[in-house]
């Protein structure tokens, strides 16, 4: 049985040395909310800091990124749906 991960996990992060590939732990962070994640795929964060935080943490964080993947992915269909059902 898989061990429970909270969302305050220990981030890795890759760094790469010629053919040498090792990973660093670096600090604790908290992942994106569910809820920011959703606004972010369909573009409702307007404040310009609030944006560049969560854009730079997808930039360092591949959980949050393939969530903000599947979110987007999700957006994209329920987008292209709707109009496929307007033009009917």
């Amino acid at each position: 049985m898989d061990p429970v991960v909270s969302w305050q996990v220990w981030p890795w992060h890759a760094f790469s040395k010629g053919s040498l590939s090792m990973q660093q732990p670096t600090e604790f962070v908290n992942h994106i909310s569910d809820y920011d994640l959703e606004r972010y795929c369909l573009g409702r964060v307007k404040d310009e800091a609030k944006l560049a935080s969560l854009e730079e943490h997808l930039m360092v964080c591949p959980a949050c990124l393939g969530r903000a993947e599947s979110t987007q992915e999700y957006v994209d269909t329920i987008r292209a749906a709707l109009i496929e059902i307007q033009e009917e």
